[in-house]
């Protein structure tokens, strides 16, 4: 990757608020290129850009100085294309086959479908998504738990992956946040824990970008890398509503045709 040196004396400054569990830390250091050669071009590094940063980090209350060794984009070889690795760790759920076919006919859920997913408790939604995907060991919820709902059963393009689903019901009221996400906020953290390759988060509702963001930081681990999906409260009323399960709606007339 390095190879022509870059202006001299020039710095590249950023700035960035880090997600660590409940605490919110404002970040902010700069790169000093006086011994270091690089091939990157201003334009891939400057606006605002999610990138990765490997160097010391010294923590002064609610603030991070960072004295960064290397910043860029983690990217995989195509052939003679690099990808970025941000462009693959997040799954859609239409990329999940057991969901594809509701996703890829879906029309914008109704009002209906809305409050009928909201209405729903979420051992209800548990039980009806373990159906979908043909998961038959569904476990009953308990204070300790890291997830709501393990599998081995889910395939993306006909390949295995195993998964962790973390379910949130109407217990959390409007749009989830990470707070939302245990007493002490760090449920999404306890659930990349579980030995699995994605990470499922589910709300009934809206859900905030922050818990994307806090996701996708949690899956770049480079340690134990994952891929993570998330499914709002809309996303959930297509699914069910497309294989029967969404409580008070009936099935499309569309997908009833299909199976006579």
């Amino acid at each position: 990757m390095w190879a022509k040196p870059i202006r001299a004396h020039a710095t590249a400054s950023f700035s960035a608020t880090l997600n660590l569990g409940t605490d919110l830390f404002a970040a902010s250091g700069e790169l000093t290129p006086d011994h270091y050669y690089s091939d990157t071009t201003m334009n891939v590094l400057s606006g605002r850009k999610r990138m990765l940063i490997a160097g010391m980090f010294e923590f002064k209350g609610s603030k991070v100085e960072i004295s960064p060794y290397i910043i860029g984009e983690l990217v995989r070889e195509t052939g003679v294309i690099a990808i970025g690795y941000a462009s693959e760790v997040r799954v859609h759920p239409v990329q999940i086959d057991a969901f594809r076919s509701a996703m890829e006919d879906a029309t914008a859920p109704t009002k209906a479908d809305l409050d009928a997913v909201r209405s729903m408790s979420e051992a209800e939604v548990k039980t009806a998504l373990a159906e979908i995907i043909g998961e038959v060991f569904v476990p009953k919820d308990w204070g300790g738990e890291k997830s709501d709902l393990q599998t081995n059963r889910l395939t993306i393009g006909g390949q295995p992956v195993s998964a962790a689903f973390l379910l949130k019901g109407p217990a959390v009221r409007g749009e989830m946040h990470p707070a939302n996400l245990g007493k002490r906020g760090d449920q999404l953290i306890r659930a990349f824990d579980e030995p699995v390759q994605l990470i499922v988060v589910q709300h009934c509702d809206k859900i905030a970008n922050t818990v994307v963001r806090q996701a996708e930081a949690l899956a770049y681990d480079p340690r134990n890398p994952r891929r993570y999906c998330i499914i709002d409260g809309a996303e959930t009323a297509i699914i069910l509503k497309a294989h029967g399960k969404l409580k008070g709606v009936s099935e499309p007339a569309k997908k009833r045709n299909r199976k006579s």
